[in-house]
């Protein structure tokens, strides 16, 4: 892999788990606190699905992170 591939995949490893930490804090809050909770998750969510569109368009645009790459 490529070196902008490996730092589209960090930004989306690291995206990950600010989602999952979003929606852990979503299954821990109540009233007011849930709706900024979920404002959270979804902004974290977006990021995380952007970040994945990224590394994908990527990997298609030139394939290092195809398995034909990994054993050139």
């Amino acid at each position: 892999m490529c070196n902008e591939g490996k730092i589209l995949e960090g930004r989306h490893q690291a995206n990950l788990k600010i989602y999952l930490d979003a929606v852990g804090r979503l299954e821990r809050s109540l009233g007011e606190e849930f709706d900024r909770a979920y404002q959270y998750a979804e902004r974290a969510r977006l990021a995380f699905e952007k970040s994945r569109i990224a590394l994908d368009d990527h990997f298609a645009g030139h394939g290092c992170g195809s398995a034909e790459a990994a054993e050139a």
